[in-house]
């Protein structure tokens, strides 16, 4: 059978077509420069931090932005970070007439002392709203996913780069050049995503915490390191399901954290093992060789830009007695690319548990390319370079029954752009599990699916591509 052509979808053409736009509910939330407490609670809604809400139909995106100024702000689409040929929402509430003005602008900037963040021709952000109190001022607009405005950039699949910024005060004209931004910052926001589950859905008392931190590890000034550590869990008298993992991310050494992986061990291990405090990862490490060959089944994943993981409410992840005294190995990848050291760090995740159980428990499926070094050498003069992993029905065929799938956290490094997970039953192709053409190192959440989608133990394949 010939090989299903990945790039079809990308062959679409756009459709200028004016729509009618109702009301779109404002389903998702992202605080701009928001980050994990050491509790791990999203220190959404701070105030003094700038926050954006949005929502979309199949045609249009309506956006809310609430930043803590009195004077213009602006939301950008950039190609790669920067202000140059980024694509803003711009607006600002008069002081003299107290008129909302939302514009679309489009930004040339040859270098940060010649930025022009000039008017469209084609004005395709409409005004829904706009308001201001004694610290913030709000505004709401609408436009279509796709415009074909050449000075525009579309809201499509994945994760798109965001710029914002504002200032205090109003232009000096509506039409004109505003002044220079007093605050601004950079963001990586996946707006079609499906809403992520929210702690109201888990209603049942949390009657014990597991922490899995790295235990105060100091950095040493690798620019890439990755530290395990075995932990101890407590006696669990019943079984218990953990509903929410939460990213317990230490303030002090954000910027280096970029993954967390936490797997149970079988018991016992090696009397050899250290659980004393953190040591290196890897095959290398022949004293913790072994014990770390124990501890394989993934139970917790946090990456760049991960939220907390709220489980459906129908399951939960089973810690049951047998798990009592046993090990957590935790493995955290640290990014250090300026090479600093003499930090501390004590990231990892923590499990919130109860003992109302739910109906059913949650696993975890891992597949892809994990061992690259042999194979990944990507030749020079190429404009991409692909890679294809398969989880065939030789694989899944030892699963005893259906399984429900209702997340995908998809990882690659710096150099990955596009991944697409691609489901297969039988001789027919179904909705891909995760289609992601605007991949950001950065930012690597978890895609939620509402409703959750069933995978059969045979007959049905997962292909990974990416590049």
């Amino acid at each position: 059978m010939a090989r299903p052509r990945v790039l079809a979808a990308l062959l679409l053409g756009c459709a200028c077509v004016v729509n009618q736009v109702t009301a779109i509910d404002l389903s998702h939330r992202h605080t701009l420069s928001g980050m994990h407490s050491m509790t791990g609670m999203e220190t959404s809604g701070v105030a003094g931090e700038p926050e954006i809400r949005w929502g979309t139909n199949t045609t249009h995106i309506e956006v809310e932005l609430a930043y803590p100024t009195l004077g213009w702000l602006a939301l950008g689409i950039s190609p790669n970070g920067g202000m140059d040929q980024s694509d803003v929402l711009f607006g600002y509430v008069d002081d003299a007439t107290r008129e909302v003005i939302v514009q679309d602008r489009y930004i040339v900037a040859t270098d940060m002392s010649r930025v022009n963040p000039k008017l469209d021709s084609q004005q395709d952000w409409a005004m829904v709203s706009g308001s201001q109190n004694k610290s913030h001022t709000t505004i709401r607009a609408v436009r279509k996913l796709r415009t074909c405005d050449p000075e525009d950039r579309p809201f499509g699949t994945g994760t798109l780069k965001m710029i914002y910024s504002y200032n205090p005060n109003d232009p000096p004209t509506k039409e004109g050049r505003p002044q220079k931004h007093t605050e601004r910052g950079s963001a990586a926001i996946n707006f079609l995503q499906p809403p992520s589950k929210s702690d109201n859905q888990a209603t049942e008392p949390i009657v014990q915490w597991v922490n899995a931190t790295i235990g105060d590890y100091i950095l040493n000034g690798d620019k890439t390191e990755y530290i395990c550590r075995l932990i101890k869990l407590p006696n669990f008298p019943q079984k218990l399901h953990a509903i929410t993992t939460y990213p317990v991310i230490d303030p002090r050494t954000e910027e280096f954290v970029h993954h967390i992986v936490v797997f149970t061990c079988m018991n016992p291990l090696p009397a050899t093992a250290d659980t004393s405090g953190p040591f290196e990862c890897g095959e290398k490490n022949n004293g913790q060789a072994k014990a770390m060959s124990m501890c394989s089944t993934m139970v917790g994943l946090w990456t760049v830009g991960g939220q907390p993981s709220h489980y459906p409410p129908e399951a939960g992840l089973p810690f049951t007695q047998d798990l009592s005294g046993t090990y957590f190995l935790i493995q955290m990848h640290y990014n250090n690319p300026l090479g600093k050291k003499g930090l501390s760090d004590n990231s990892g995740l923590a499990y919130s548990l109860t003992d109302k159980l739910r109906k059913y428990d949650v696993g975890t499926l891992a597949t892809g390319i994990v061992n690259v070094d042999p194979i990944f050498t990507i030749p020079p003069n190429l404009d991409e370079f692909r890679m294809t992993a398969q989880c065939s029905d030789k694989c899944t065929s030892s699963l005893p029954t259906p399984i429900n799938i209702f997340g995908v956290n998809i990882h690659m490094h710096t150099r990955g752009r596009v991944a697409v997970g691609r489901h297969f039953r039988g001789n027919k192709e179904l909705e891909p599990f995760v289609n992601n053409r605007n991949y950001d190192f950065n930012y690597q959440t978890t895609a939620d699916f509402t409703p959750s989608r069933t995978f059969l133990p045979v007959q049905w394949d997962i292909h990974i591509h990416t590049w």
